[in-house]
């Protein structure tokens, strides 16, 4: 039997901080894996079980047949 694919595991935040482009609050704010908050700053998470997350990966560029704005 295949491997089913697994869930992006889920990080919250164990401290407060500020970047350029977000406000991180400890014990509240949550990110998947391969955010790039948890890539800059990995000794500030920690990994969770359930669910939502407040910063969501974006592609940068549109993918194939993809118009911005398209909704």
């Amino acid at each position: 039997m295949a491997a089913r694919n697994k869930p992006p595991l889920v990080y919250v935040a164990t401290q407060t901080f500020f970047t350029d482009t977000a406000h991180v609050i400890g014990g509240q704010t949550r990110v998947r894996e391969g955010h790039p908050l948890l890539k800059a700053y990995p000794d500030w998470f920690v990994a969770v079980e359930d669910a939502p997350v407040h910063y969501e990966v974006e592609a940068a560029t549109q993918g194939p047949g993809e118009k911005r704005g398209d909704q």
